[in-house]
């Protein structure tokens, strides 16, 4: 399975480790993560934070927007959060 950073948090972090006082060497990694592609991923909202779940027992719950029985951790593209 792939594993996703946010640019800022892997500018920081290498800043942090490198050099962190000097200005070429931050501005090296800024150009080099600016210019790395992107995925584009949206992060996944369980059901157990949805405005949607409503919990029925100890491990399932109903879906309001769906109508069908869900579990804490199932997921789909409807979801809003609480």
């Amino acid at each position: 399975m792939s594993e996703y950073v946010k640019k800022s948090e892997a500018k920081q972090s290498l800043c942090d480790y490198l050099y962190p006082n000097s200005p070429t060497v931050i501005s090296l990694i800024d150009k080099a993560i600016d210019a790395t592609p992107t995925a584009d991923v949206q992060e996944v909202l369980y059901c157990k934070n949805c405005k949607n779940y409503c919990k029925y027992s100890f491990d399932t719950a109903i879906c309001e927007e769906y109508g069908g029985y869900i579990k804490p951790n199932d997921f789909c593209s409807r979801g809003e959060k609480k």
